[in-house]
């Protein structure tokens, strides 16, 4: 019986030696593959590839997650989606079992990672907010700027390039802070192309300047081949040639020694547009063929389509028209399947905006639950104050029910963090839903003018009570009183730089300090937004400037809100179809909630004023 044990002892010491073994292995070969990713590409795939042989043999199951990450980032430098998503789902699915803190972080990245992959742009950015919130919730600020990054990226895909930049400039304002030099440089040059797609030239050379200067130490042959891609795009679009060809040259040559395949084919493109604008059209042709064969495996259907249309422009203009049509049909195909794309991410859209109704009908529900907890609260409190003055006698009782109290108390303390918490998600919700807007307005073709200004006042409304919730959360003091004032300021604010009249609409208020009920501003905030895009939209035109002026005063027992503008007046078939608009129809149903009286006046300017009797409010 001693050596049954004995030997199963020895049996299970060697096991646990085995995988201890397996996993050091492991861990040094990722270690290894770490210093290779901006070196060697090929060399940090095979070292990835041992890695995880290594790590199936051990027990860790965090290590082997790790290890299937890295052959994930491998492919994405590759740009081969399929790879991407299949061992980027393998690591996130060992990091969601996994208990350690980092893991969740991990799970959430890549999760927006792979649905960004695959297309689904939407669940791209609801993953990114939740990794947003997730970080803002720990305040850990690498995990935060890992965030902002990954909502930047899905943003720079939809070729919303504003949010785009304001995002990046976020996470690199928290990586300038960081000890890791390499990730904050890459991170420099990607941001470049954002702002070379705003055409600001400018800003995006001192970006790679900076990049350059941070790398001057290191040597990183795939960083920097990257780095002159980047350069040559820049050189190209402000046609200065000689430097683009130079630049591109040195890029196409650190790729092709260090196996970054993806930059090789982007070299090869921009080389061969180039060639394309130097009239040597057979050479753009030879640099774009090969291009494109390299480019095949790259998951971004919009460079193959430029691509395409790059080589059937090179081939008509040398004169081999058969080649022209063949490339820009394929184009034109490739265009079609892009469009059914945008078509099934808009269905997604609308899934994400029924699944955010449904999340406020149950926040709707528990204030409910709230505000008969806090009644109940205040019977509790009042029944002990009064048992408290029946002497000595009820000493007992009356010591049970000040415990009871006590614990009363700290149940409100609670239930308040949670309404804390409810409106920073509510927030949040909304702020998903003007993000998913921006992206169906940009995806509208050009001249639905209709369309987009409907989808932009819609924008509108939804940031007008998103500001509510946000006051709400950063002020934490009153969680159902708004005060009007600074709230119609900034609201103001906001529709002016949403319509980007900041430089021709000046805002004057003059508002009586004052708060309100959250239902109550929400109102209040809706009706004063449709009144000042009113003046924005039809107050100036033909680049006309001028001010718009909102008051909110106290008259008697009433409050009166004024809004006006000292534009031109209108004319009387604008005002007629304003009589019918949505706008219009909405002030006077939230006007009619609130027991108010519209007046409008037209004289040598545009004037409504709106009268609540003082107890509506």
């Amino acid at each position: 019986m001693r050596l049954r044990y004995f030997l199963l002892w020895v049996i299970v010491g060697m096991t646990v030696s085995a995988d201890a073994q397996h996993e050091r292995v492991a861990d040094s070969l990722l270690g290894r593959a770490d210093s290779y990713i901006f070196v060697q590409l090929d060399t940090f795939q095979r070292l990835s590839r041992q890695a995880v042989r290594e790590a199936r043999l051990g027990s860790d199951s965090f290590l082997l997650a790790e290890s299937y990450e890295f052959l994930g980032n491998y492919y994405a430098e590759m740009g081969a989606r399929d790879s991407v998503i299949h061992y980027l789902e393998l690591a996130r699915g060992l990091y969601v079992k996994d208990s350690s803190r980092f893991a969740g972080y991990y799970a959430l990245s890549i999760e927006a990672t792979v649905a960004q992959a695959r297309g689904d742009d939407p669940a791209a950015l609801r993953s990114s907010f939740a990794l947003m919130e997730e970080c803002e919730r720990t305040d850990d600020q690498l995990c935060l700027a890992d965030a902002y990054w990954q909502i930047g990226s899905v943003f720079y895909y939809q070729d919303l390039q504003e949010d785009a930049v304001k995002y990046s400039q976020e996470a690199l304002r928290l990586l300038a802070e960081d000890t890791d030099t390499l990730f904050y440089a890459s991170c420099l040059i990607e941001y470049s192309e954002s702002l070379r797609r705003l055409d600001d030239l400018p800003a995006a050379r001192q970006s790679l300047i900076l990049a350059r200067d941070l790398l001057a130490d290191y040597d990183v042959p795939v960083l920097l081949a990257e780095l002159y891609l980047h350069a040559g795009a820049n050189h190209l679009q402000e046609e200065l040639l000689d430097l683009a060809d130079q630049s591109l040259g040195l890029s196409l040559r650190l790729a092709q020694q260090t196996g970054a395949h993806l930059t090789e084919a982007l070299a090869l493109g921009y080389t061969g547009r180039v060639y394309l604008q130097r009239r040597d059209f057979p050479a753009a042709i030879a640099y774009l063929r090969r291009s494109l064969v390299q480019s095949e495996r790259i998951a971004d259907r919009t460079y193959l389509i430029e691509q395409q249309r790059y080589l059937a422009e090179a081939y008509a203009a040398e004169g081999r028209y058969d080649s022209a049509f063949y490339y820009s049909s394929v184009a034109e195909r490739n265009y079609r399947l892009s469009v059914q794309q945008d078509h099934d991410e808009q269905i997604a859209s609308l899934q994400v905006s029924f699944e955010t109704a449904e999340k406020e009908r149950k926040i709707e529900e528990q204030r409910t639950e709230l505000r008969g907890q806090r009644k109940q609260l205040y019977g509790v409190i009042g029944v002990a104050i009064l048992l408290l003055t029946l002497g000595l006698l009820l000493t007992v009782l009356a010591r049970r029910l000040r415990r009871r109290g006590n614990e009363n108390l700290q149940l409100v303390a609670q239930k308040e963090t949670l309404i804390n918490e409810i409106h920073h998600r509510v927030k949040n919700n909304l702020q998903v839903i003007s993000s998913l807007l921006q992206l169906q307005i940009r995806g509208l073709q050009a001249g639905d003018d209709r369309a987009r200004m409907a989808l932009l006042e819609s924008q509108a409304r939804v940031e007008a009570m998103g500001l509510i919730h946000q006051r709400l959360y950063q002020e934490g003091r009153d969680f159902n009183q708004v005060q009007v004032a600074d709230y119609l300021r900034e609201l103001g604010t906001s529709l002016v730089d949403t319509y980007r009249l900041h430089q021709r609409v000046r805002l004057d208020f003059d508002i009586e300090d004052t708060t309100l009920d959250v239902d109550l501003a929400i109102s209040l905030g809706l009706i004063v937004n449709e009144l000042i895009s009113n003046s924005l939209k039809h107050a100036f035109p033909d680049g006309g400037s001028g001010t718009i002026t909102i008051r909110l005063y106290r008259l008697n027992k009433d409050l009166v809100l004024q809004v006006s503008d000292d534009g031109p007046a209108r004319s009387t078939s604008v005002r007629q179809h304003q009589e019918y608009s949505f706008g219009t129809k909405l002030i006077d149903l939230l006007s009619r909630k609130l027991n108010g009286s519209i007046d409008t006046s037209i004289t040598d300017s545009y004037r409504t004023e709106i009268r609540f009797p003082h107890t509506s409010l």
